[in-house]
């Protein structure tokens, strides 16, 4: 009888091979800071509603009250991917599904890189130094 109660029939459960889409959007934020040198800043925002878990990238201007701009907003299961795309920068219907970690990696880089980014991000640090 005793057996039966110390069963145990969870899996074993590591998370060190897991990145998150929540840890890369963190990892960027930081570093979007850190090249700015903290005129504008990067913060990663979550938020549950029902089975499904967002995150939205601001950069936010502390000159400016800590005027906050939201430049990208993505939502995912628990199980992490596939990866929605809710708002972003690029403003590309056609590309708003990303099926695991190396897509949604490759669309941030394009993202973050785009003359629509730079434009924003120079604009807001711009008025940050006025």
């Amino acid at each position: 009888m005793s057996d039966r109660i110390t069963e145990d029939f969870w899996p074993d459960l590591s998370t060190d091979a897991i990145t998150t889409p929540v840890s890369i959007l963190k990892q960027h934020a930081a570093s979007l800071s850190s090249k700015a040198k903290y005129l504008i800043t990067g913060e990663v925002e979550t938020w549950t509603d029902n089975s499904m878990i967002y995150h939205r990238l601001n950069v936010v201007v502390p000159a400016l009250d800590n005027y906050k701009y939201s430049l990208l907003r993505i939502h995912h299961s628990p199980t992490l991917y596939p990866v929605r795309i809710d708002e972003d920068p690029l403003n590309e219907p056609s590309l708003r599904k990303f099926a695991d970690e190396e897509s949604f990696r490759q669309y941030l880089r394009r993202a973050f890189s785009s003359e629509a980014t730079k434009r924003i991000l120079q604009s807001l640090m711009a008025q940050a130094v006025a």
